[in-house]
């Protein structure tokens, strides 16, 4: 997901400072576009690296981070956003 975000995001703010006519512009429209995106990206990151954190043996003994194998298996690489809009 990491990876992936940066690429989205470089994407984007490429895209906001070719067709805006200035910088603070191409900021703000980036900003819009990414920032809930990224909120929400870090949030799932955190819960993924809780568990190691935390010394559990498996992300799913802690059922609160909502992390089974097999939702970790549908979310791995992809789009942050693909995850939401596919409810998984």
């Amino acid at each position: 997901m990491g990876v992936l975000k940066a690429a989205q995001d470089a994407i984007s703010l490429a895209t906001s400072l070719l067709e805006c006519h200035t910088i603070s512009e191409a900021l703000t429209r980036y900003e819009n576009e990414r920032f809930q995106a990224g909120k929400r990206a870090v949030t799932h990151g955190r819960n993924l690296g809780a568990f190691i954190e935390r010394g559990l043996d498996k992300p799913e003994d802690d059922p609160t981070l909502n992390l089974p194998p097999e939702r970790i298996i549908r979310v791995s690489g992809r789009p942050y956003e693909h995850v939401l809009e596919q409810n998984l």
